[in-house]
């Protein structure tokens, strides 16, 4: 539990271990729903993940996407570092905007830094 604190982190560390070691990177982008248009991309509170946002992608009109946080702390010294890392997964995802971000609590403050950096 210590070694793979989320869902997505377990399941990385069981594919790998099913594939004989080749490791496959999931995605940390979470796509609630198969709406057309500009999504709206979320990054979840302290404890939460894109579970958190479900409800909300049933109702709106729009792509619903949630970034997760990174599995570890490795490489990352700080919220801009993590936010770094968020925007080029998103830019992965979609090269180029518009972007639309936001989040809950910390995930609040971690979208107003990406924003930043978008």
């Amino acid at each position: 539990m210590f070694d793979h604190p989320t869902v997505a982190s377990v399941a990385q560390y069981i594919a790998a271990e099913v594939s004989g070691g080749a490791r496959e990177e999931l995605s940390p982008i979470v796509k609630l729903n198969d709406r057309g248009g500009v999504p709206l991309v979320l990054v979840p509170g302290a404890l939460q993940s894109a579970e958190a946002f479900a409800g909300l992608a049933k109702i709106v009109p729009f792509p619903l996407w949630v970034i997760d946080w990174p599995l570890t702390s490795d490489g990352h010294d700080g919220l801009r570092s993590v936010a770094r890392w968020a925007v080029d997964v998103l830019r992965k995802e979609q090269p180029e905007g518009p972007y639309f971000v936001g989040g809950h609590s910390i995930g609040g403050v971690l979208a107003l830094e990406m924003a930043a950096q978008l």
